[in-house]
């Protein structure tokens, strides 16, 4: 019998996994929450494409996002529309361009979606200076004639 004092132990501990099954799980794990989180965020988004392409047509380069619900936290609240979208134009020194854009946004909303849908339109300018801030105007209207008109914000600045 040879013996000796530096044999490994190869005995393996219960409920142990070996690292590679491990590595193995983690891939798996992460590769499941990346597909359900694109099919969730497609889904959800689906609706909203032929506007956001519309949007895209009437202001190039306005990368439009939107986005539609209510607040879930208070029930029964309107439900309302939010589109964010980048534009060419000053927001700090004239009304007229910003609110003639929100009109047209408000008209496109109602073209290629459904006008009893959604109570309210929040539509968010925002314009980025080279090297400096960001200018940035919301605007809300109404989509229905029941629903009143909300206040129309300040111009805010953001660094």
């Amino acid at each position: 019998m040879n013996s000796s004092p530096l044999r490994a132990d190869t005995t393996r501990r219960s409920g142990a996994v070996a690292g590679p099954a491990v590595v193995a799980l983690m891939v798996a794990f992460g590769a499941i929450a990346t597909a359900t989180l694109w099919v969730y965020w497609y889904y959800h988004s689906a609706p909203f494409v032929p506007l956001q392409r519309a949007i895209s047509a009437e202001f190039p380069r306005s990368s439009p996002r939107v986005d539609a619900g209510q607040r879930k936290i208070h029930k029964g609240t309107p439900a309302e529309i939010w589109i964010i979208m980048r534009v060419e134009f000053d927001l700090e020194s004239d009304d007229a361009e910003p609110l003639a854009a929100a009109d047209r946004v408000k008209e496109l909303v109602n073209e290629h979606l459904n006008k009893g849908q959604y109570d309210t339109l929040h539509v968010r300018l925002y314009r980025g200076k080279p090297e400096q801030y960001i200018q940035k105007r919301d605007i809300d209207m109404p989509l229905r004639d029941d629903v009143p008109a909300a206040e129309i914000p300040e111009d805010e600045e953001v660094s």
